[in-house]
């Protein structure tokens, strides 16, 4: 009986040596450990999608430092720091750091690529993250650059990803009345910077004198200081004073007062104020987050490719976020082959208000189909109007385009959408097949895309009509799609071609697009 026992305790405790082996360890905070967890990292960088999106300073590099904590906030063993590439990063934590750890802090930051002279925090604690250097050269533009950083937390340990953002406030102080100080060929900028962030809490714990300099002022060049301060989460204003020196030419001291200037966190604020005798009044303009206009389906964009508000402002709506069927950057111009395709926009408006004629000569007989390895506008656009020669469709469409000039390494030119990419579009909209519009019901209520005259049709009352498409059938036809109606309701859209090798003359409505890339 014993012996029974004795092998029954053995095997009891063989069994528990099992279970806290190196792949299964109970931590000190009662979870059970059982593999390496690995955490991707996320900061803005380098994408033009997004005003979030920040182009590495000359002459830096970015990091990302990882600090591990206990269930009580304190540190446990070294931070790990890695290089960022293309706005990402990943971090491991091994089975054995993770018997200990409860939290992780992250921070991203612009580091010098030769030696640490530049480097503008003390990183030793993402507890306390303070300053590295305390006086700036604003005609440093790398250096103010490099004043951008971000951070991010995780308060449960597991295979996870982090997006980083800024715990700043953006703010730029800039006179009404810039003339005033037109002979000034300095300006100096004090303040005692809220400091010592600590990531865990989202809050200061000191303050730090820093100055900023500029040897070369101009008052009218815009903002006289734009620069991040940290926005604490239980700060409201910014609660120190602002002191700008102007000097060579024009001598003056002007002082932003206490708690004028608001600490919005990943906010753009701009103070603006009338050079006087008396005190000086702030104006503040807040303009909501960087990620606010992140480039999404739905967003306005201009012709720089970057996301606006007002649709006043932009030539085009993004309406997809990637590749569109087999379309590849190898299908484009030399000059946009080594990028990656990041969506889609259709113009904000047709190229004309009324459908235009393809064919008003008489039949078309030297269209040619197109090949099948064609995937986007760019390769049949100038074949398709070369095709119909100067008629009111190519008039149109040459004239809208000549009018709005894009501006961006990052964009297509406009071109006349294959039927593959017209289809997509449309599909948004419209129920195209068995297939029911894919279009987000805010999507599909954006007024350019409203279903009377002079946005989606050009009849009132509205009524059936083609969208042409660069592609040409098999029957040298013009490929479309065409919106049905039917007494004054949108039924359905559908692929179909507009027959121009007829005697009859055939019009269509065009939407151009443009593809965007990073």
């Amino acid at each position: 009986m014993k012996k029974n026992l004795f092998y029954s305790l053995m095997t009891l405790c063989a069994v528990l040596f099992t279970s806290c082996g190196q792949e299964e360890i109970v931590s000190d905070n009662g979870n059970e450990i059982k593999a390496p967890v690995t955490i991707a990292v996320q900061a803005p960088v380098n994408n033009p999608l997004s005003r979030a999106g920040v182009t590495i300073p000359d002459g830096y590099t970015m990091q990302c430092i990882m600090q591990l904590l206990d269930a009580e906030g304190n540190t446990v063993g070294a931070q790990d720091t890695k290089q960022v590439n293309d706005g990402k990063v990943s971090f491991t934590i091994s089975v054995d750091e993770q018997k200990n750890v409860a939290k992780a802090l992250f921070w991203a930051e612009y580091v010098p690529t030769a030696g640490a002279a530049g480097k503008v925090y003390d990183t030793a604690d993402l507890r306390a993250v303070g300053y590295n250097t305390a006086s700036f050269d604003m005609t440093n533009a790398a250096l103010m650059a490099a004043c951008d950083a971000f951070c991010g937390k995780l308060e449960t340990i597991g295979n996870a990803s982090v997006t980083l953002k800024r715990p700043f406030a953006n703010i730029s102080v800039q006179p009404k009345n810039p003339a005033v100080a037109a002979s000034a060929t300095k300006l100096e900028v004090k303040y005692n910077a809220l400091s010592g962030y600590d990531i865990l809490e989202g809050k200061c714990s000191a303050t730090a004198p820093v100055t900023y300099t500029n040897t070369s002022f101009n008052s009218a060049s815009g903002a006289w200081f734009s620069n991040f301060f940290f926005a604490p989460t239980d700060v409201t204003n910014f609660a120190g004073e602002v002191s700008m020196a102007l000097s060579g030419g024009y001598e003056k001291t002007i002082t932003i007062r206490a708690n004028a200037l608001p600490l919005d966190v990943n906010m753009q604020i701009l103070a603006k104020f009338e050079i006087g005798d008396g005190n000086y009044d702030v104006d503040v303009e807040v303009d909501p987050d960087y990620e606010a206009l992140e480039m999404k389906v739905g967003s306005y964009i201009n012709a720089e490719g970057k996301v606006v508000r007002d649709a006043a402002d932009a030539v085009g709506i993004v309406f997809a976020m990637e590749a569109i069927g087999s379309d590849v950057p190898a299908n484009y111009p030399t000059t946009l082959q080594g990028k990656t395709i990041a969506g889609y926009a259709v113009a904000i408006e047709n190229v004309a208000a009324g459908r235009q004629a393809l064919n008003p000569n008489g039949a078309l007989t030297n269209l040619v189909e197109t090949a099948a390895s064609m995937t986007n506008g760019t390769q049949t656009t100038e074949t398709l109007l070369t095709g119909i020669g100067d008629v009111a469709f190519k008039t149109a469409y040459d004239k809208w385009v000549g009018e709005h000039i894009l501006g961006s390494e990052n964009l297509s030119a406009w071109y006349i959408p294959t039927l593959a990419q017209l289809n997509a579009f449309m599909n948004t909209l419209f129920t195209i097949g068995e297939t029911s519009a894919t279009g987000s019901e805010d999507f599909r209520n954006l007024p350019e895309f409203e279903f009377v005259i002079g946005k989606m049709f050009d009849r009132d009352p509205i009524a059936t009509v083609n969208y042409a498409s660069s592609t040409i059938n098999n029957g040298g036809n013009i490929s479309g799609v065409r919106i049905n109606v039917v007494n004054n309701i949108v039924t359905n859209a559908q692929a179909a071609g507009i027959t121009v090798t007829g005697t009859g003359t055939q019009s269509a409505l065009c939407r151009p697009m443009i593809t965007i890339f990073k």
